[in-house]
């Protein structure tokens, strides 16, 4: 009976976060989308974002068709690792102000932020991405998903680093290439924070 109780309370609790993850990753999205530069759609932006969504919804499915009994704490350090994620890219969004684009373009950004997560990680939207995922398996102890996460969603991102930062070394040839050199892609450097307060 107890155990019936705790896993009643937890499926609702899960689910209202589900929901709330849902509606805030749609409106960010939309949000976004409106403030990008207008141009078709590219492979490299979809692709990754269709692929978040599937597994988010792969982990909610999972959970409800397992029959594995949980474990709560790594359920408890998901649910940390998942905010920390929505954090993460909420600050990058707002310390990229106005550059912010969803599209892989370096045609909207005027010059390279260094300042906030930038300063730790040159791609902190990207890891928030990684860690949202990674964290909303481990709430639900869907580790299918989460290996999923590692294998398809890590390197279609990777790949859009990539390309993006090509764009971004044409353009700003001077400024990123010293930047890249200085601070990590995606796991913040032992050496600590770039010694900056904004790109030039």
């Amino acid at each position: 009976m107890h155990r019936f109780l705790t896993e009643t309370v937890f499926s609702s609790l899960y689910g209202i976060i589900t929901v709330l993850f849902a509606c805030e990753r749609m409106t960010a999205t939309i949000s976004a989308a409106r403030k990008s530069v207008k141009q078709p759609p590219q492979l490299l932006t979809t692709i990754p974002l269709l692929t978040y969504c599937l597994l988010a919804f792969a982990a909610v499915i999972e959970y409800f068709i397992g029959s594995r009994a949980l474990n709560y704490w790594i359920s408890a350090c998901g649910f940390a690792i998942f905010m920390t994620g929505i954090k993460l890219r909420t600050a990058a969004i707002k310390e990229f102000a106005d550059n912010w684009n969803i599209h892989i373009t370096a045609k909207s950004i005027k010059k390279i932020i260094t300042s906030g997560p930038y300063c730790f990680v040159r791609h902190p939207y990207y890891l928030a991405v990684i860690l949202e995922l990674t964290g909303f398996s481990l709430i639900s102890n869907s580790y299918f998903t989460l290996t999923a996460v590692a294998l398809i969603q890590l390197p279609l991102l990777l790949m859009r680093i990539d390309r993006e930062e090509k764009e971004l070394e044409d353009k700003f040839p001077g400024i990123y290439l010293p930047y890249k050199k200085t601070v990590n892609a995606l796991l913040p450097a032992l050496r600590g924070p770039l010694r900056q307060t904004k790109g030039r």
